[in-house]
């Protein structure tokens, strides 16, 4: 979403600042959206290590801390540098924080799915 759909709202919504208070609503939405998944996944994780506790321990997976990773950048994103982002202080730093943490975001997600779906092709 925010490699397509935030660049068009600036080119489409009629002044920037319309563009920047939809984008910051966009982020809000995908990250909640996010930290739910991120929080079924761990429930998922620890019930199957629950049921089969002498099988492998899920905090030796790496998808576990790659995921865990993924929503502290979440959270990072949405309570600390939204808020900076929001008092127009330091605002080009707060963005190139904000875009590498959604970036660290990705990556991490992506490298997860990738370990768990080398695991499930085993």
């Amino acid at each position: 979403m925010g490699l397509v759909v935030v660049p068009m709202l600036f080119v489409y919504l009629p002044t920037p600042q319309i563009a920047g208070q939809m984008a910051a609503k966009l982020f809000t939405a995908q990250t909640y959206l996010a930290l739910g998944f991120v929080s079924i996944w761990l429930w998922s994780a620890v019930s199957a290590f629950v049921r089969n506790p002498l099988g492998p321990h899920f905090f030796h997976h790496s998808a576990v801390w790659w995921v865990l990773a993924s929503g502290l950048c979440g959270l990072m994103l949405e309570f600390v540098v939204a808020p900076q982002i929001l008092l127009r202080e330091n605002l080009a730093f707060w963005h190139q924080l904000g875009s590498g943490l959604y970036l660290a975001q990705g990556v991490g997600v992506v490298w997860a799915l990738f370990k768990e779906a080398r695991v499930f092709n085993r």
